[in-house]
């Protein structure tokens, strides 16, 4: 029997179908060890401890401590025994609010945060007060030998004081931003958010609408004082944030114990707000702390006292 030789079209088309089948067969295979390697990456990945970024936009040599579950970049705070509370540090760019009573330790805190996150870590920071001076500042730091003078000198750390000033709140908002923008820091604190509205409350309602950006013809009418202290307040902690920096915001507790501020509403506004209360019965420590809330993270739940010791601050007890 004579075998019927094929059409040329058909022999190229057999040809053509063949590559292609050859070709599927080894994308499949491809794709199979892809799957294989995409596996086994996802397997490390899941088992390798927090790893540390070594980038600072601001100054090199800046731990950074990446948590893969939650995918939150911690902040070392500089004070002992806190990163552990946090399970890592303060996550970057949350503003906290840092509550309390009379003589717990806030500015303490707040200063801390600051001279040791520019000492040790090598973060720009601005400290920002409104009920004392820098010189008064520099003088109660000195006990605790953290150097602030040498780290203004090298343009780690900016502090401003506008205790007693007659400058009107508007133009000290302003030159808190001027700071801010010129010295780029990574850290900031205030001190304290009851100071600040104590000059808010200097001003005219016209005044504070104003400053936080309503024009007093369009509004068509005059907000109550409480309305205004809370859209004041809403609007600082939009401009706190907008700033992307890791923020302390200090403030006074009411001593009949009702609120986690004096405005009530600062806690809600805040990403995570840590309370010290002063513990008169503890002659070892001299206050307790709690992390009341810090979004997007996990922490440790419940108070742990704290110790003021001297060239050294505030530390944390962990039981």
């Amino acid at each position: 029997m004579r075998a019927i030789p094929l059409p040329t079209s058909l022999c190229n088309a057999s040809l053509t179908f063949s590559s292609i089948s050859f070709s599927a067969i080894m994308l499949c295979c491809c794709v199979k060890d892809l799957n294989k390697t995409l596996q086994t990456l996802f397997m490390v990945e899941k088992t390798i401890e927090p790893k540390v970024e070594a980038h600072n936009p601001f100054a090199a040599g800046v731990r950074r401590e990446i948590f893969t579950r939650t995918g939150a970049v911690r902040m070392k705070t500089g004070i002992p025994g806190l990163d552990a509370v946090l399970n890592g540090g303060l996550p970057e760019k949350h503003v906290v609010l840092v509550t309390g009573g009379p003589g717990c330790g806030k500015t303490i805190f707040g200063l801390q945060f600051a001279a040791l996150g520019a000492r040790d870590y090598g973060d720009r920071s601005l400290f920002v007060s409104f009920e004392q001076t820098r010189e008064e500042l520099i003088e109660q730091s000195l006990q605790f030998n953290w150097g602030m003078e040498e780290l203004e000198e090298k343009g780690l750390l900016k502090i401003l004081g506008f205790a007693g000033t007659s400058l009107h709140v508007a133009r000290i908002w302003e030159a808190i931003e001027k700071e801010i923008s010129l010295h780029k820091p990574a850290r900031l604190v205030l001190d304290s958010l009851a100071s600040l509205t104590v000059h808010l409350d200097l001003m005219t309602g016209m005044e504070v609408l104003e400053l936080i950006g309503i024009d007093s013809k369009e509004a068509g009418f005059m907000p109550t004082g409480d309305a205004i202290t809370r859209r004041t307040l809403l609007e600082l902690f939009k401009r706190l944030k907008s700033f992307r920096l890791t923020s302390l915001v200090i403030t006074e507790m009411p001593e009949n114990g009702v609120g986690l501020s004096r405005d009530g509403v600062s806690e809600f506004l805040a990403d995570g707000v840590i309370i010290l209360k002063y513990d008169p019965e503890k002659e070892e420590s001299f206050s307790k702390l709690q992390v009341r809330k810090m979004r997007g993270i996990m922490h440790k739940r419940g108070e742990f006292p704290t110790m003021l010791k001297e060239e050294e601050g505030i530390s944390i007890l962990l039981q």
